[in-house]
């Protein structure tokens, strides 16, 4: 997973790439679903040999997918 870079004084943030990545491998997975509701499964054995880093990534990343799902129209309530 590419990590979320959301400091200002990077010079390559790339926090909108990772929104629309995820929230287009969302869709994509839930047109292909017969209910209103996805699992999203992450990961294998060893991608949690950093869990730190890989929490705090996802948590991010969930932080600014809830920021914008009201502008696109995308049904968040359930996001943890």
């Amino acid at each position: 997973m590419t990590p979320v870079q959301d400091d200002p004084l990077l010079f390559d943030t790339n926090v909108e790439q990772r929104v629309n990545d995820f929230v287009s491998a969302a869709i994509a997975q839930a047109n292909v679903t017969r209910t209103n509701h996805i699992m999203w499964t992450m990961g294998d054995d060893f991608n949690y040999q950093y869990a730190e880093s890989w929490f705090r990534n996802m948590d991010r990343l969930i932080h600014y997918v809830n920021k914008v799902c009201w502008l696109i129209d995308l049904d968040c309530q359930n996001a943890c």
